[in-house]
């Protein structure tokens, strides 16, 4: 006779194997057997920023490095591993991660990852799109952060000096001037 078993396992539940133990019985004879259920588990990492700080876009200075936190979950039922994090940026800029790669993620665990975000030296005044990637050998995710690039203020104020300089010169002329 053929026999057919269909298990369903809780969600939520594990990667790993199971034994699963199958009965059968007629009046005084039975039997028994121990099957091994398989489970795979799903795979998913979500990238995001602190629940406390949920924003998405951040200041930074031309040359000066800025940190940014990010959240790694690992939202699946399955470890991942090989997870490497990455950046898209614009050109002459330099991104960071500390930590940059995790070997092994264990399911609902989270990770908090600091990003240094350096703006090029000549960058100019505005804002810029910088995509954060993670990826493992079976999930991937990827967030955009817009980054206000803002100037140092000291050219400013020198050119703000230069022209009272030029004020006071021109008026300290007219004054020698009307004497004569």
């Amino acid at each position: 006779e053929t026999i057919q078993l269909n298990l369903e396992p809780p969600s939520g539940v594990t990667a790993g194997e199971y034994p699963v133990k199958l009965t059968a019985s007629a009046g005084e004879v039975s039997g028994d057997i121990t099957l091994t259920a398989k489970i795979a588990g799903t795979y998913k990492l979500t990238l995001a920023p602190p629940k406390d700080n949920p924003k998405l876009n951040t200041k930074a200075r031309a040359g000066k490095t800025t940190h940014v936190a990010l959240v790694l979950t690992n939202d699946g039922s399955a470890p991942l591993d090989n997870i490497s994090l990455s950046a898209t940026a614009p050109d002459g800029w330099t991104v960071d991660f500390s930590p940059n790669k995790l070997d092994t993620f264990e399911p609902g665990k989270t990770r908090e990852i600091d990003v240094s975000v350096k703006p090029g030296g000549k960058t100019i005044a505005g804002d810029y799109m910088v995509t954060f990637k993670a990826n493992s050998n079976n999930s991937s995710d990827k967030i955009d952060f817009r980054i206000k690039v803002e100037t140092s203020s000291a050219w400013g104020w020198i050119g703000v000096a230069v022209v009272v300089v030029v004020i006071l010169v021109l008026f300290g002329m007219f004054i020698m001037l009307r004497r004569r």
